[in-house]
Formats: structure tokens, sequence, C-alpha cells
């Protein structure tokens, strides 16, 4: 599923990023580091697995997202938008749009069939419906929102967080960080894991008999109707066998796609963000290794800083969506688990109390690793910051050396994402446009990786060497 592009050993490798009306090519000069921090660095980025985070893996059926990996057999990796991506961009909205119309339709009918309100709050099958809804919902707004408008600046984030990560890497070939080999292989397991449920989880909910299909399905073979135009449509004697057979084939890939896809939507932007904080974690705990050991090119890790900071302010908004849905779907889920089984033990199944309980367990662990992370990622930036003031590094520098430095290091930002360790943090932004906001960071982020090795003073259009970030965040 991988599309595996080789240049030659002589060439240059091009990312090549299309946009409206203009061709804009990137070029990474394989020839400058020698092959083994290379290799070192290409094993450190894969072992990272950026393309199951997308994923693009496992998914069924050949289809894949608006986004590709290429990556050749010296470490050069980038992302790109997919060619097709017009096209395949209404499968998501089509499917979760079947999905939310199951759901809300069922509703409808079971509130036309109750007779007071309270009927309808009591039957257990509501809850599940109401749960399925919201996340088709929200997974068809964060699609529209993150995946299709904002496209290419997801695409140029990944490509200079890539970037930054293979330089500090190569020039770091003997580090090893044990916290993001151990902690972070979970989101493989975890991404084969859910590639493989939705077949046994729709069984699941089939035969707890809370699926809204088979729900609409008996309820419209209620009237008389529907009923007859049933009995004509069916053929007489074994011709029955033959017809259930083809439509049980037709229907349950149709069906069992419609989960996948839901799946994948819903949990695109969780795996994103956590392994953006996988990568910044590495990219920090890298800054202040080479920030230790090699106090004179001090800018350059400055500049390096700056960059992570622009990514970092791009992917803000995704970060928050991902935070809020997914403490509507644990708050949802977990009223749902906790409603049915103090209220409704004796009126509902096992199965479905299984299936809800899971469900509460795994977006808990899910937002408690999103929050471990970027609160990790949060005290990583602290001790990045106060480490720049140690004494033994100004004690090397003249007056008028310290000075500059110490300007330089005052200006840069101190807050870089919204979780903290232990709890839930909300910042506030400055009153400024969503457009004026996305330009400059797209502005900054193309300027940024105009120069991804060497940034001359002369020729960087920033003041004291490092770009100001577009939005200011306020702790």
């Amino acid at each position: 599923m991988v599309k595996s592009v080789y240049k030659g050993w002589n060439r240059r490798c091009r990312l090549v990023v299309r946009e409206k009306g203009s061709h804009i090519e990137h070029v990474r000069d394989l020839h400058s580091k020698p092959f083994n921090q290379m290799k070192e660095a290409e094993q450190n980025i894969v072992r990272t697995s950026l393309l199951q985070l997308l994923f693009i893996n496992y998914y069924p059926f050949g289809y894949k997202p608006c986004v590709e990996i290429d990556f050749d057999k010296r470490g050069s990796v980038s992302v790109r938008k997919s060619t097709c991506n017009r096209m395949v961009s209404g499968i998501p909205h089509l499917c979760m749009g079947m999905a939310w119309f199951f759901c809300g339709f069922a509703i409808v009918a079971v509130a036309l069939e109750s007779k007071t309100y309270l009927e309808m709050v009591m039957i257990p099958k509501v809850w599940t419906w109401t749960v399925g809804v919201l996340l088709a919902s929200s997974g068809i707004i964060t699609y529209k929102v993150w995946i299709l408008d904002s496209l290419d600046l997801p695409v140029k984030m990944a490509n200079e967080l890539i970037t930054i990560e293979k330089e500090l890497l190569a020039e770091l070939p003997n580090s090893r960080w044990e916290y993001s080999n151990t902690h972070f292989r979970l989101i493989d397991y975890l991404t084969i894991i859910l590639y493989l449920t939705p077949p046994i989880v729709i069984v699941a909910v089939v035969n707890a008999g809370s699926d809204p299909f088979v729900f609409l399905v008996q309820y419209f073979l209620k009237f008389d109707s529907f009923f007859s135009l049933v009995k004509h449509v069916v053929l007489p004697g074994y011709g029955k066998v033959f017809q259930v057979i083809a439509l049980v084939m037709i229907l349950w890939p149709v069906y069992n796609f419609i989960f996948y896809e839901l799946v994948r939507i819903l949990l695109l932007n969780f795996i994103t963000g956590i392994n953006a904080g996988q990568k910044s974690c590495t990219i920090l705990h890298c800054l202040q290794k080479q920030m230790q050991n090699r106090a004179a090119s001090y800018k350059k890790y400055f500049l390096d800083y700056s960059r992570f900071r622009i990514i970092s302010q791009s992917v803000d908004h995704a970060l928050r969506i991902s935070m809020l849905l997914l403490l509507i779907a644990i708050g949802m889920v977990t009223c749902a688990t906790t409603f049915i089984i103090f209220r409704l033990h004796g009126q509902y199944s096992t199965g479905m109390v299984v299936i809800n309980g899971c469900g509460t367990i795994g977006f808990n662990h899910l937002l408690d690793m999103l929050l471990r992370i970027f609160g990790r990622c949060d005290d990583m930036c602290r001790n990045f910051l106060q480490s720049s003031k140690n004494p033994g590094l100004l004690g090397r520098m003249s007056c008028h050396e310290r000075r500059v430095y110490l300007r330089v290091l005052a200006g840069l930002p101190r807050w870089i994402l919204i979780g903290r360790m232990g709890q839930f943090t909300l910042i506030r932004v400055t009153k400024e446009s969503k457009a004026d906001a996305d330009s400059r960071v797209a502005a900054g982020s193309k300027n940024a990786a105009r120069y991804p090795t060497r940034y001359p003073q002369s020729n960087y259009p920033y003041p004291c060497g490092y770009p100001l970030p577009a939005t200011r965040y306020e702790n």
C-alpha cells in the first residue's frame, strides 16, 4: 500500500507540492550527509510510522485518503497531496452521511412510536444511536474543516516536521530516546486493531439488537404497503435463497466500508495529534541535547525552535478539535454506559454494555495519552529555554554577545501547546482573523522551508534571525 519512489543514487530527491496555478519544488540534497547518518535518520523516522497515523497502510479495498507518503531507500520521506483528492473527497462525506441518516431516522421512528418523552428516553437503543449521530456529525465537520479546507497546511507541516527531525537526528547519531521507542509502539498496534475490529463490532451490534439499519427494515415491514412491496419483490421457491445470498453479498461490503470510513475519520485526528506530539518530543529532546553540547551555534537551534513554533501553530486548531471531540465522545459514551448499567440493567443486553464500556475505556486512553504527550512537550520546551541560560554558556561570551543572546532568547515564545500534564488547559489567543493567521503561518512555513539547513542572516526575512509567531499564546 506504500508508494515507494526511488530516483537513483546520483540524483536529488524532489518533493513537488502543487497549488492553485503554481508549481513549487522543494529540493533536498541527499549528498550533504554521509550514508550512515542518513540510514540512521531513516530508521528513526520509519520507527515512528507516519504512514500509519494517516491510516494508509491498513486501509481496506486499496482506497487511500487525500494524502500520500513517498520515501526512497536513502531515508528521504515526504508527504504530498494525492492526484485524485477531489474525486475521493466525497466518499467520506457519503459514508458518514449514511451513518448519520440511519441513526437519526431510527431515533425519529422511536420518537413517533413512543407515547411520552420518558418512554423514549428509557429505550436503551436511543442512547447508542445518539452517540452515533454525534460522532458522525463531528467526523464530517472535522474532515471538512481540517482535511479538505486546510490540506495544504498539514502537508507543509508534516514535511517540515520530518525535515527538522531528520536534520537534528543526523547531528546526534548516537542519541536514543527510549520513551518514543516503547510508548509510541502502541500506536502501530492500535491502528492494526482498529482495522480488524469493524466486522466484529458490526456482528456484535446486530446480535445485540441495536443496529439502526436492521431496526429501520423491521420498522418499515410493519406497514402493509411496504410489506406487500417486499412480498412482490421476493422470488418464489428456491429463488429466495439466491436472493438473500445476493442481498447479503451486496450490503455487507458496503455496510462494512461505511463503518471502516467512519472509524478512520473519527480517529484520524486523534492519532495525528498523538504522532505530532511524539515528533515534537523528539525535536525538543534533540534541541536540548545540542544546546548543551554545542553552544557556539545557538542561532541555528533558535531558528529550528522558531520553525517548530510555526508548525505547532499550524496544527493548533486541529488539536483543539481533537480535544473537543474526545471530550464529547467520552461524555456521551460514559453517560450512556452509566444509564444502561444502573437504570436499564434488566432491559439491555450484555453485549452492548461491553461495547459501550470498551468504547469509554478506549476514548479515555486516547485522551490520557494525548494530554501526557503534550504535557511532556511543554515540560521539555521549558527545560530547553531554561538550559539556554546556563552559566557555562553565558560565561564563554563577551558582554555584547551576551546582550544579543539574551535579547534573542527573550523574544522566543514561551507557550507552544494546549495540553499539560494531569489537566486540560485552555489558552487565550489575540483577536485576529483566522484568514490573516493562516496566511502568516503559511508564509512563515514557506520561508522556513526555503532554508532547511542554513539560515544566512542577510537572506532571512525576519528581525533577529528568527520568525515571529503568527499568533500569541498566553498562559
